[in-house]
């Protein structure tokens, strides 16, 4: 699919080291749009815009940014700034997974890391993203939500609070930012064989090479109508969408890309 209003869009992705971030990053780039590659890693953010560069044929830099601390999203939205001139979309795909514990036997640490990154650090990119967006009375943000949003994840307590947060921020900031032409939207993704998930699933005992070939029988137990996990490319053709024309009137809204789980 092509979206020609995305050609020299500059788009800010957050968490595009790996996963569905860098994903979604190549999807951009593909649309002919200049790539701002963040992640925690710089040598993670690097890696995907040398795949960008080799390719995609897109354009891309790399910056380093940790979305849980003020002043390095300040230091990278003004990065982006001084390199590409302007910013026009942010896709808010940092995030983390906590592991499997009781919701009485979390620690304070574990629940503060997850909110931290997974809420927080939407908070605070969507913050000075967004002032930018409101100066120049147009922008899109995107952010990554999940279908623990919606359905409770078993003895996910931190993850599941900090992704329904998500949707609730992503409402608020679409009514708020809706007279400077803004856009505030949520993709919702069910599971998705990411290196996050398989280490998430390592460490719960599964085998990875199992769980990409088979998928878990508890995810067909619990009911994939498509009967498959999610791949991180299945999410690409709704960041595009959502970025594009073909969505100028639709804010504040939550999709879920998971196989039909949250309907049944």
């Amino acid at each position: 699919m092509k979206f020609e209003e995305l050609r020299h869009k500059v788009v800010v992705v957050t968490g595009a080291g790996s996963g569905i971030g860098q994903s979604i990053a190549l999807g951009f780039a593909s649309q002919g749009a200049t790539v701002a590659v963040t992640d925690l890693s710089k040598e993670s953010a690097e890696s995907t815009r040398a795949m960008i560069d080799e390719a995609e044929g897109g354009t891309a830099f790399a910056l380093a940014c940790d979305v849980s601390d003020e002043s390095s999203v300040e230091k990278m939205v003004a990065e982006t700034l001084q390199t590409a001139g302007h910013i026009d979309i942010l896709v808010n795909s940092a995030g983390i997974v906590c592991k499997k514990t009781p919701t009485v036997e979390v620690s304070e640490a574990d629940w503060e890391l997850i909110l931290s990154v997974n809420l927080k650090g939407t908070f605070l990119c969507s913050k000075h993203a967004g002032k930018v967006f409101i100066e120049n009375r147009n922008g899109t943000i995107i952010n990554i939500g999940s279908i623990s949003a919606k359905i409770p994840r078993w003895r996910m307590a931190p993850y599941s609070a900090s992704k329904a947060a998500v949707v609730q921020l992503t409402r608020v900031m679409a009514i708020e930012m809706a007279e400077y032409g803004v856009r505030v939207n949520t993709i919702c993704p069910g599971g998705t064989v990411t290196p996050l998930m398989q280490t998430s699933m390592e460490r719960d005992g599964k085998s990875s090479l199992d769980y990409r070939i088979h998928g878990d029988r508890h995810f067909f137990r619990a009911g994939i109508p498509l009967r498959r996990m999610a791949q991180p490319d299945d999410h690409v053709g709704a960041a595009l969408f959502l970025a594009s024309d073909a969505a100028k009137h639709i804010t504040g809204q939550s999709l879920y890309i998971d196989g039909g789980e949250s309907i049944i």
